[in-house]
C-alpha cells in the first residue's frame, strides 16, 4: 500500500516463439504481428521513457494492421530489431480490450492479446545473447501489458 500515487510498472520476461524448437532464430523474421496502438512511449539513450506519445501512422512500428517482422525489422531507425512500448487504444465500454496478436503462418499458431491495462511492450530479443542457442539473439518474442498511473 502507499499513501500517495505511485508508478507502477508489474512485468514479466515470458519469451514466445510460435514456429517450434527446432525452427530456429531465424523464424522470428515469419511472425505476423499486430498491435492495436496509435502511439509509442518513445525512451531516451538510456532506455527511459520521456513521457511523450509519438504517433505510429506512418512510421515502421505502425502495426495497427497486420505485418511480417522480415518486412519491417531491419528499417527500425538505431536497431535491427523492435524494443518498443505501444500505447494501447482503449474501447472504455470494454474492461479487456484487444491488443495485439502474433500468428506464425507456417504452423498456424497464434496468440492473442486482451488487457485492460494502457501499454504493451514489444521486444524481438536484441539484447539476448548471440549464440547459436535457439533463445539467442531474435530467438523470440515478448509482449508485456504494461499501466501507467
Amino acid at each position: 500500500m502507499t499513501t500517495k500515487s505511485t508508478v507502477v510498472n508489474l512485468t514479466n520476461h515470458s519469451y514466445f516463439y510460435l514456429a517450434g524448437n527446432d525452427a530456429g532464430a531465424k523464424e522470428l523474421y515469419d511472425h505476423v504481428v499486430r498491435i492495436n496502438a496509435d502511439h509509442i512511449t518513445p525512451v531516451d539513450d538510456s532506455l527511459i521513457p520521456t513521457g511523450q506519445f509519438e504517433k505510429v501512422e506512418g512510421t515502421t512500428i505502425d502495426f495497427r494492421h497486420p505485418f511480417h517482422l522480415s518486412d519491417v525489422i531491419n528499417q527500425v531507425s538505431n536497431s535491427p530489431s523492435f524494443d518498443h512500448n505501444f500505447y494501447v487504444n482503449h474501447d472504455n465500454a470494454r474492461k479487456n480490450n484487444f491488443v495485439a496478436s502474433v500468428v506464425h503462418p507456417a504452423t498456424g499458431r497464434p496468440i492473442y492479446m486482451y488487457s485492460d491495462q494502457s501499454g504493451v511492450q514489444f521486444y524481438t530479443g536484441n539484447f539476448l545473447p548471440e549464440n547459436n542457442s535457439l533463445f539467442g539473439k531474435f530467438g523470440g518474442f515478448i509482449k508485456n501489458t504494461k499501466s501507467f498511473i
